[in-house]
């Protein structure tokens, strides 16, 4: 079992820095870049020249990746162990087909994830016969960093009483009575995109965000008892019973995240059954 060395610790492909090893290497982490709020990661942004005007027109802006750069020392207690440490980092991410999970555990103890792949070729160079500088780069593709356990939370559909008043102000109020809403909560410090199940029996169902109005609403589709739809906030996808892309439903499509703090959000379908449920899925994120 592996000993922390220190309060920042790293693992990735079941390697770990920042700790003593069960061959009794020393991990020494002395250097993380770009790991820590926004250090690392770029921004795309799209701005034209105003013809004949002062200033610039201003386009969409999005992050770009983050880089993370491990560096460190190998202590190993003898020249066998440091040469087995070396092939231990030039093992992580092999496999150039996936993402491996980076986590990184903080002075406040609080373990943050990303998903990770070689962005430069990882060095490991003998100073002594059992010390050896070690380095890693990685990329993050999605440069939000997550907790490492996922959050959910899930509610009926609602049996209204009361409801809205026009004219409409923010936050809307669907009424008081029989559920159909929940509250979510994301302790990070930037938005994250959730998961969205819906089981059935609900037909032309609706998922609102209360707070602004927002909504992903379905037209001409019912799920029936027993059917799930699941809608990917991220990855902007609508998978009934897990393959049929029924995406074409959707007459409305704001694909609100969960942004830093609460969003309270009501589900609503046309017809009422006890029977049907909406659940939402999602990892608080980190800038």
């Amino acid at each position: 079992m592996s000993t922390p060395l220190a309060a920042h610790r790293f693992t990735l492909d079941g390697w770990a820095c920042g700790v003593v090893d069960e061959s009794g290497v020393q991990w020494r982490l002395l250097t993380v870049d770009g790991w820590h709020g926004r250090s690392g990661v770029g921004a795309r942004t799209a701005r034209a020249d105003r013809p004949g005007r002062d200033g610039q027109f201003r386009g969409p802006a999005y992050r770009s990746e983050r880089i993370i750069t491990l560096g460190g020392l190998a202590y190993a207690p003898d020249a066998a162990s440091l040469e087995a440490a070396g092939e231990t980092i030039a093992a992580l991410c092999d496999d150039a087909s996936v993402l491996h999970t980076l986590v990184g555990t903080d002075a406040s103890g609080i373990d943050k994830q990303a998903l990770v792949e070689l962005n430069a070729e990882s060095k490991f160079e003998h100073q002594t016969s059992r010390v050896a500088a070690w380095q890693i780069q990685l990329a993050a593709p999605d440069p939000r960093r997550y907790a490492t356990t996922a959050s959910s939370a899930s509610c009926g559909l609602a049996t209204v009483s009361g409801g809205l008043a026009f004219p409409l102000a923010f936050p809307l109020d669907f009424g008081s009575a029989g559920g159909g809403a929940m509250t979510l909560t994301n302790t990070g410090t930037t938005s994250t995109w959730p998961t969205w199940t819906i089981t059935g029996p609900a037909p032309n169902p609706v998922i609102i965000n209360t707070d602004t109005g927002e909504r992903l609403a379905l037209a001409g589709l019912t799920v029936e008892a027993g059917q799930t739809l699941v809608l990917d906030t991220d990855a902007r996808t609508v998978l009934l019973a897990g393959v049929a892309s029924r995406r074409g439903a959707l007459a409305t499509a704001d694909w609100f995240p969960l942004r830093k703090g609460v969003t309270r959000v009501a589900f609503q379908a046309a017809a009422y059954d006890p029977a049907a449920s909406l659940t939402a899925t999602w990892r608080s994120a980190w800038s």
